[in-house]
């Protein structure tokens, strides 16, 4: 009992130690990144960043080869520390311009599959992590950088073995199979993806101790995913000779490869006129059906959910075009205005689809009593006020002046009126006469 007990206690102890010393081990491998980052932010730009500056600069429409595979000849001469360069290339990465990103991207290209050398360090500065966060956040937006970033990756693996386990230990190919999955992927990466998928999950005996390529490979298989093929070289190096190249050269190279196997989302002049047709007649329906139909008909009716969708599509076409305008301002300017007209008779839709507000009901009128002028009433009112003889006429209210003097003559002995009361009189003065006479 007591043995067992030691154990325990033993088997305890040696836990602690192991946890304490990879406690240790972890902290100290954070704050040598942290010191690290602190050195990156204080350090001032060298003569390799300003290189990379320069190849990678904004003003550049495109890629400027000679210089990208000058910056090759120095890394492989060592006139220049590849890793600074390295670090360089990651930083221009982290920026959040397009063009710089891009160009960047490019740069490491050219890098990684002309100086052997190269490889190591971008292992050791974990470009491939900054990749895969670029690849996250413009996965529906740039084709371009999607491709570069799976032509990198292809690299990194070809001529790296330690950017296997990168790959695996990043996640980097639940990111593929979220990009094949994408319906928004164009063709070529899909295929691209694909292709190196397939590569990688029949490469059982290279691969075996990662057993996580072959699961996807079989995964996408067994969903009955087809693969556009690859070639018998897939995992062969692709290293250059390190030498220089001349200008005569660079046709038949790296670029000419690029530019042909890069999808680049372009439209021409008569794919241009045609979307801005198409947007101006789904914009003119619209607005003709919201404006001319009942508000619940218009809204109920299939012709205005067809015609909804149809700017919604040519919208993103129009946005398509603005983002590979370039120079051409007069394109952009008609581009900007048709998108401006589109969203202005969405927006109409939208509000459109609002539920109403119903009216705040009126306040409940207080009721008076108050009689039109032609209400019985008010006409037995009137008859009971005396009128002068001049104001009775022979009207309808004739026969009611008669009314008041027989009422006068029962009550009084007399009828109102002036001509009624002198006829009255000359009846009444025999008694009179009899009176005086008595």
């Amino acid at each position: 009992m007591s043995d067992n007990l030691m154990e325990k206690v033993s088997a305890f102890g040696e836990r602690l130690k192991i946890g304490g010393a990879e406690v240790g081990r972890k902290m100290t491998a954070g704050m040598s990144s942290m010191s690290f980052k602190m050195k990156e932010l204080f350090q001032g730009p060298n003569q390799t960043d300003k290189i990379v500056d320069d190849a990678t600069s904004e003003n550049l429409d495109e890629p400027d080869w000679a210089m990208n595979l000058d910056i090759c000849d120095m890394i492989n001469t060592e006139r220049i520390n590849s890793i600074e360069l390295i670090r360089g290339i990651k930083r221009r990465i982290m920026l959040k311009s397009p063009r710089i990103q891009y160009l960047a991207l490019v740069l490491l290209e050219t890098c990684v599959k002309n100086c052997e050398k190269a490889f190591s360090e971008v292992a050791a500065e974990r470009v491939l992590d900054e990749m895969v966060n670029i690849k996250r956040r413009i996965m529906l937006k740039s084709p371009r950088i999607q491709y570069l970033a799976l032509v990198l990756l292809e690299t990194c693996v070809k001529n790296c073995e330690k950017a296997f386990s990168e790959v695996a230990a990043e996640r980097v190919l639940d990111e593929m199979v979220k990009l094949i999955e994408d319906p928004q992927t164009v063709v070529n990466n899909r295929n691209k993806a694909l292709m190196l998928i397939e590569s990688w999950g029949e490469s059982t005996n290279e691969l075996r101790y990662l057993p996580v390529y072959e699961e996807t490979y079989k995964s996408l298989r067994s969903r009955g995913i087809r693969f556009p093929g690859r070639d018998n070289e897939s995992l062969a190096p692709i290293f250059t000779p390190a030498r220089s190249v001349s200008e005569s050269e660079l046709n038949e190279g790296l670029p000419q490869h690029i530019e042909r196997d890069l999808p680049v989302q372009s439209f021409t002049a008569e794919q241009t006129k045609e979307a801005f047709d198409v947007a101006r007649n789904s914009i003119e329906l619209l607005t003709t059906v919201l404006s001319s139909s009942p508000q619940q008909d218009a809204l109920q009716d299939d012709l205005t959910t067809t015609l909804v969708q149809q700017c919604r599509q040519a919208q993103f076409t129009v946005q398509r075009i603005i983002e590979t305008a370039g120079d051409n301002e007069a394109l952009l300017f008609e581009a900007l205005n048709v998108n401006d007209e589109i969203q202005k008779v969405l927006s109409k839709f939208e509000e459109l689809k609002k539920p109403s507000v119903p009216p705040e009901p009126e306040p409940a009128m207080i009721p008076v009593a108050v009689e039109p002028d032609e209400s019985p009433r008010h006409a037995k009112e009137d008859a009971l006020i005396r009128k002068p003889a001049g104001s009775r006429g022979g009207g309808p209210g004739g026969s009611t002046d008669e009314m008041m003097d027989d009422l006068d003559e029962m009550i009084f002995g007399k009828k109102g009126g002036g001509t009624s009361e002198s006829g009255h009189d000359s009846k009444k003065q025999p008694p009179k006469g009899d009176l005086i006479s008595l």
